[in-house]
Protein backbone atom coordinates (compact mmCIF):
# COMPACT_ATOMS: atom_id res chain seq x y z
CA UNK A 1 0.00 0.00 0.00
CA UNK A 2 1.40 3.18 -0.88
CA UNK A 3 0.73 6.37 1.49
CA UNK A 4 0.38 9.83 -0.25
CA UNK A 5 0.76 13.68 2.09
CA UNK A 6 0.02 16.34 -0.01
CA UNK A 7 2.38 19.24 1.38
CA UNK A 8 0.26 22.76 2.56
CA UNK A 9 3.07 25.12 1.28
CA UNK A 10 7.21 25.30 0.52
CA UNK A 11 8.04 25.92 3.70
CA UNK A 12 6.99 22.58 5.05
CA UNK A 13 8.61 21.09 1.77
CA UNK A 14 11.87 22.37 3.05
CA UNK A 15 11.43 21.26 5.98
CA UNK A 16 10.42 17.35 5.18
CA UNK A 17 13.74 17.74 2.62
CA UNK A 18 16.37 18.33 5.59
CA UNK A 19 14.53 16.13 7.63
CA UNK A 20 14.84 13.26 5.73
CA UNK A 21 18.66 13.97 5.36
CA UNK A 22 19.38 14.32 8.93
CA UNK A 23 17.48 10.56 8.43
CA UNK A 24 20.46 9.67 6.73
CA UNK A 25 18.32 9.08 3.25
CA UNK A 26 20.02 8.86 0.08
CA UNK A 27 19.02 11.94 -2.75
CA UNK A 28 18.18 11.31 -5.91
CA UNK A 29 17.87 15.11 -7.69
CA UNK A 30 15.97 15.29 -11.13
CA UNK A 31 12.43 16.57 -11.89
CA UNK A 32 11.26 15.44 -8.42
CA UNK A 33 13.32 14.68 -5.46
CA UNK A 34 13.82 10.91 -3.85
CA UNK A 35 14.68 9.71 -0.92
CA UNK A 36 15.59 6.17 -0.68
CA UNK A 37 16.41 4.16 2.96
CA UNK A 38 16.54 0.82 3.19
CA UNK A 39 13.42 -0.82 1.18
CA UNK A 40 11.71 2.64 1.55
CA UNK A 41 11.06 5.12 -1.23
CA UNK A 42 9.60 8.85 -0.45
CA UNK A 43 9.51 10.99 -3.60
CA UNK A 44 8.70 14.42 -3.51
CA UNK A 45 7.11 16.02 -6.27
CA UNK A 46 6.82 19.49 -7.67
CA UNK A 47 3.26 19.40 -7.45
CA UNK A 48 3.64 19.08 -3.39
CA UNK A 49 2.44 15.33 -3.54
CA UNK A 50 4.65 13.29 -1.21
CA UNK A 51 4.54 9.37 -2.08
CA UNK A 52 5.71 6.76 0.02
CA UNK A 53 6.79 3.32 -1.12
CA UNK A 54 7.91 -0.10 0.17
CA UNK A 55 7.10 -2.58 3.11
CA UNK A 56 7.94 -0.02 5.92
CA UNK A 57 6.86 3.12 4.05
CA UNK A 58 3.76 3.28 6.44
CA UNK A 59 6.74 3.99 9.60
CA UNK A 60 7.87 7.07 7.47
CA UNK A 61 4.54 8.26 6.43
CA UNK A 62 3.55 8.64 10.47
CA UNK A 63 7.20 10.12 11.20
CA UNK A 64 5.95 12.83 8.36
CA UNK A 65 3.18 13.26 9.07
CA UNK A 66 4.35 14.08 13.07
CA UNK A 67 7.01 16.15 11.43
CA UNK A 68 4.53 18.41 9.61
CA UNK A 69 1.63 18.48 12.33
CA UNK A 70 -0.75 16.97 9.88
CA UNK A 71 -2.98 15.72 11.94
CA UNK A 72 -5.82 15.06 9.29
CA UNK A 73 -5.32 12.08 6.81
CA UNK A 74 -4.58 13.70 2.97
CA UNK A 75 -7.38 12.79 0.79
CA UNK A 76 -7.61 12.56 -3.33
CA UNK A 77 -9.71 15.84 -3.15
CA UNK A 78 -6.85 17.67 -1.92
CA UNK A 79 -4.91 17.01 -5.02
CA UNK A 80 -7.30 18.73 -7.19
CA UNK A 81 -6.21 22.43 -6.36
CA UNK A 82 -2.59 20.79 -7.59
CA UNK A 83 -3.42 19.09 -10.45
CA UNK A 84 -4.97 22.42 -12.17
CA UNK A 85 -1.16 24.32 -11.71
CA UNK A 86 0.94 22.19 -13.47
CA UNK A 87 0.91 22.63 -17.77
CA UNK A 88 1.40 20.19 -19.46
CA UNK A 89 -0.44 17.28 -18.25
CA UNK A 90 -2.62 15.07 -19.84
CA UNK A 91 -5.80 13.63 -18.89
CA UNK A 92 -6.99 9.99 -20.58
CA UNK A 93 -9.66 8.69 -19.94
CA UNK A 94 -11.77 5.20 -22.01
CA UNK A 95 -14.96 4.85 -23.18
CA UNK A 96 -17.27 1.57 -24.17
CA UNK A 97 -16.20 -0.69 -21.45
CA UNK A 98 -19.04 -1.26 -19.64
CA UNK A 99 -21.31 -2.02 -23.36
CA UNK A 100 -21.79 -5.03 -24.75
CA UNK A 101 -22.17 -3.79 -27.88
CA UNK A 102 -19.03 -1.31 -29.57
CA UNK A 103 -15.40 -0.84 -28.61
CA UNK A 104 -13.23 0.01 -26.23
CA UNK A 105 -11.81 3.37 -27.22
CA UNK A 106 -9.18 5.19 -25.00
CA UNK A 107 -8.02 9.08 -25.35
CA UNK A 108 -5.42 11.05 -23.95
CA UNK A 109 -5.48 14.96 -23.94
CA UNK A 110 -3.33 16.99 -23.72
CA UNK A 111 -3.88 20.56 -21.65
CA UNK A 112 -0.88 23.26 -22.33
CA UNK A 113 -1.92 26.36 -20.23
CA UNK A 114 -5.06 27.90 -18.72
CA UNK A 115 -6.40 29.55 -22.06
CA UNK A 116 -7.07 26.18 -23.06
CA UNK A 117 -8.84 25.52 -19.51
CA UNK A 118 -10.93 28.67 -19.95
CA UNK A 119 -12.17 27.74 -23.20
CA UNK A 120 -12.93 23.98 -22.17
CA UNK A 121 -15.08 25.40 -18.98
CA UNK A 122 -16.63 27.95 -22.01
CA UNK A 123 -17.96 24.79 -23.83
CA UNK A 124 -19.68 23.10 -21.05
CA UNK A 125 -16.45 20.65 -21.02
CA UNK A 126 -17.64 18.23 -18.09
CA UNK A 127 -17.69 14.25 -17.41
CA UNK A 128 -19.25 12.50 -20.06
CA UNK A 129 -21.81 10.65 -18.32
CA UNK A 130 -23.53 13.85 -17.03
CA UNK A 131 -23.52 15.01 -20.72
CA UNK A 132 -26.32 13.58 -23.40
CA UNK A 133 -25.17 11.99 -26.70
CA UNK A 134 -26.20 14.79 -28.70
CA UNK A 135 -24.28 17.34 -26.67
CA UNK A 136 -21.29 15.23 -26.71
CA UNK A 137 -21.13 15.09 -30.40
CA UNK A 138 -21.73 18.75 -30.18
CA UNK A 139 -19.06 19.91 -27.87
CA UNK A 140 -16.39 16.80 -28.84
CA UNK A 141 -15.52 18.94 -32.20
CA UNK A 142 -15.06 21.78 -30.27
CA UNK A 143 -12.38 20.10 -27.98
CA UNK A 144 -10.26 18.78 -30.69
CA UNK A 145 -9.99 22.01 -31.99
CA UNK A 146 -8.62 23.21 -28.27
CA UNK A 147 -6.27 20.80 -27.98
CA UNK A 148 -3.84 17.73 -28.54
CA UNK A 149 -5.13 13.96 -28.34
CA UNK A 150 -4.86 10.60 -29.40
CA UNK A 151 -6.76 8.32 -29.79
CA UNK A 152 -7.18 4.24 -29.39
CA UNK A 153 -9.76 2.53 -30.77
CA UNK A 154 -9.97 -1.39 -30.04
CA UNK A 155 -12.82 -2.80 -32.43
CA UNK A 156 -14.37 -5.99 -31.00
CA UNK A 157 -12.85 -8.01 -33.62
CA UNK A 158 -9.30 -7.02 -32.21
CA UNK A 159 -11.00 -6.71 -28.42
CA UNK A 160 -12.04 -10.03 -28.20
CA UNK A 161 -8.73 -11.54 -29.72
CA UNK A 162 -6.36 -9.21 -26.87
CA UNK A 163 -8.98 -10.75 -24.07
CA UNK A 164 -8.61 -13.72 -25.14
CA UNK A 165 -4.73 -13.77 -24.67
CA UNK A 166 -4.82 -11.24 -21.94
CA UNK A 167 -7.88 -12.61 -19.54
CA UNK A 168 -7.54 -9.56 -18.17
CA UNK A 169 -9.11 -6.15 -18.45
CA UNK A 170 -7.54 -3.96 -16.14
CA UNK A 171 -4.60 -5.15 -18.53
CA UNK A 172 -6.20 -4.29 -21.83
CA UNK A 173 -7.09 -0.92 -20.27
CA UNK A 174 -3.50 -0.16 -18.58
CA UNK A 175 -1.97 -0.95 -22.57
CA UNK A 176 -4.94 1.32 -24.29
CA UNK A 177 -4.27 4.29 -22.02
CA UNK A 178 -0.57 3.94 -22.19
CA UNK A 179 -0.59 3.64 -25.61
CA UNK A 180 -2.41 6.91 -25.99
CA UNK A 181 -0.27 8.50 -23.79
CA UNK A 182 2.81 7.86 -25.50
CA UNK A 183 1.14 9.06 -28.44
CA UNK A 184 1.81 12.28 -26.77
CA UNK A 185 4.64 12.40 -25.03
CA UNK A 186 6.31 11.37 -28.11
CA UNK A 187 6.31 14.96 -29.12
CA UNK A 188 5.18 16.87 -26.02
CA UNK A 189 6.65 17.72 -22.69
CA UNK A 190 4.64 16.62 -20.14
CA UNK A 191 4.91 16.93 -16.66
CA UNK A 192 1.81 14.95 -14.67
CA UNK A 193 -0.71 12.59 -16.42
CA UNK A 194 -3.92 11.73 -15.04
CA UNK A 195 -6.18 8.66 -14.84
CA UNK A 196 -8.92 7.53 -13.28
CA UNK A 197 -8.17 4.98 -10.42
CA UNK A 198 -9.34 1.58 -12.38
CA UNK A 199 -6.21 -0.77 -10.91
CA UNK A 200 -3.56 -0.99 -8.69
CA UNK A 201 -1.24 2.15 -8.19
CA UNK A 202 1.79 -0.12 -8.92
CA UNK A 203 0.87 -1.77 -11.19
CA UNK A 204 -0.54 1.11 -13.37
CA UNK A 205 1.99 3.21 -12.40
CA UNK A 206 4.46 1.01 -13.65
CA UNK A 207 3.22 -0.10 -16.87
CA UNK A 208 2.01 3.35 -18.10
CA UNK A 209 5.40 5.34 -17.39
CA UNK A 210 7.59 2.37 -18.59
CA UNK A 211 5.49 2.60 -21.88
CA UNK A 212 5.23 5.61 -22.35
CA UNK A 213 8.82 6.63 -22.26
CA UNK A 214 8.06 9.36 -20.23
CA UNK A 215 9.62 8.72 -16.58
CA UNK A 216 9.67 12.35 -15.78
CA UNK A 217 5.92 12.51 -15.49
CA UNK A 218 4.26 12.29 -12.58
CA UNK A 219 1.24 9.97 -12.77
CA UNK A 220 -1.71 10.85 -10.74
CA UNK A 221 -4.52 8.23 -10.23
CA UNK A 222 -7.46 9.23 -8.34
CA UNK A 223 -10.79 7.89 -8.28
CA UNK A 224 -13.64 10.11 -10.50
CA UNK A 225 -10.85 11.47 -12.15
CA UNK A 226 -13.21 12.65 -15.02
CA UNK A 227 -13.74 16.22 -12.25
CA UNK A 228 -10.15 17.19 -13.94
CA UNK A 229 -11.19 19.34 -17.10
CA UNK A 230 -8.20 17.19 -19.12
CA UNK A 231 -9.86 14.05 -17.99
CA UNK A 232 -13.32 15.03 -18.80
CA UNK A 233 -11.96 16.22 -21.97
CA UNK A 234 -10.33 12.78 -22.90
CA UNK A 235 -13.82 11.34 -21.40
CA UNK A 236 -16.04 13.46 -23.93
CA UNK A 237 -13.85 12.34 -27.08
CA UNK A 238 -13.56 8.60 -26.26
CA UNK A 239 -17.90 8.57 -25.65
CA UNK A 240 -17.74 10.63 -29.23
CA UNK A 241 -15.81 7.99 -30.93
CA UNK A 242 -17.54 5.04 -29.17
CA UNK A 243 -20.63 6.41 -30.69
CA UNK A 244 -19.24 7.30 -34.02
CA UNK A 245 -18.45 3.47 -34.11
CA UNK A 246 -21.82 2.46 -32.92
CA UNK A 247 -23.92 4.61 -35.51
CA UNK A 248 -22.16 3.21 -38.14
CA UNK A 249 -22.97 -0.58 -37.30
CA UNK A 250 -26.28 0.21 -36.52
CA UNK A 251 -27.06 1.73 -40.14
CA UNK A 252 -25.15 -1.06 -41.89
CA UNK A 253 -27.41 -3.29 -39.73
CA UNK A 254 -30.68 -1.19 -39.83
CA UNK A 255 -31.07 -2.12 -36.27
CA UNK A 256 -30.52 0.21 -33.31
CA UNK A 257 -27.06 -1.28 -31.01
CA UNK A 258 -28.72 -0.12 -26.92
CA UNK A 259 -25.18 0.50 -24.94
CA UNK A 260 -24.88 -1.03 -21.50
CA UNK A 261 -25.60 -4.46 -20.81
CA UNK A 262 -29.11 -4.75 -19.77
CA UNK A 263 -32.12 -7.12 -21.06
CA UNK A 264 -32.62 -4.99 -23.88
CA UNK A 265 -28.73 -5.66 -24.84
CA UNK A 266 -29.63 -9.44 -24.66
CA UNK A 267 -33.20 -8.70 -27.02
CA UNK A 268 -31.28 -7.14 -29.47
CA UNK A 269 -28.34 -9.59 -29.59
CA UNK A 270 -30.54 -12.16 -29.60
CA UNK A 271 -32.45 -10.87 -32.89
CA UNK A 272 -28.92 -10.35 -34.72
CA UNK A 273 -27.72 -13.95 -33.91
CA UNK A 274 -31.29 -15.09 -35.25
CA UNK A 275 -30.64 -13.26 -38.48
CA UNK A 276 -27.03 -12.82 -38.79
CA UNK A 277 -26.18 -16.33 -36.73
CA UNK A 278 -24.21 -16.29 -33.50
CA UNK A 279 -20.62 -15.82 -34.62
CA UNK A 280 -22.00 -12.32 -36.01
CA UNK A 281 -21.65 -11.12 -32.87
CA UNK A 282 -18.06 -11.36 -32.36
CA UNK A 283 -18.14 -8.65 -34.87
CA UNK A 284 -20.06 -6.41 -32.77
CA UNK A 285 -19.98 -7.06 -29.06
CA UNK A 286 -17.57 -8.16 -26.28
CA UNK A 287 -17.62 -12.16 -25.94
CA UNK A 288 -16.32 -12.30 -22.25
CA UNK A 289 -19.54 -9.99 -21.17
CA UNK A 290 -21.62 -12.69 -18.69
CA UNK A 291 -24.52 -11.32 -21.26
CA UNK A 292 -23.10 -14.10 -24.27
CA UNK A 293 -23.46 -16.87 -22.20
CA UNK A 294 -26.77 -15.47 -21.56
CA UNK A 295 -27.33 -15.47 -24.99
CA UNK A 296 -26.01 -18.34 -26.08
CA UNK A 297 -28.48 -20.15 -23.07
CA UNK A 298 -31.49 -18.72 -24.72
CA UNK A 299 -30.47 -19.41 -28.48
CA UNK A 300 -30.58 -22.99 -27.24
CA UNK A 301 -33.90 -22.99 -26.02
CA UNK A 302 -35.55 -21.20 -28.41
Amino acid sequence: MNEVIVLKNESDKEKLKKYLLECLFDLKTGDNYTYKLGDVVITIYKSGKVLFQGKSSYKWYVEVKNLLEYSEAITENDLDPLIKTVFPRIGSDESGKGDFFGPLVTVAFLIENDKQVIELEKIGVRDSKKVSDNRIKIISQQIQEIGNFDKILITPIKYNELYDKIKNLNSLLAWSHSKAIENIVKSNEVKMIVIDKFAGMDFISNFVLKKSSNNKAELVLIQNAEREIAVAAASILARSFYLQWLELFQNKLGIELPKGANENVINTALKIAELKGLDFLKEISKMHFSTYNTIKTKLKNL
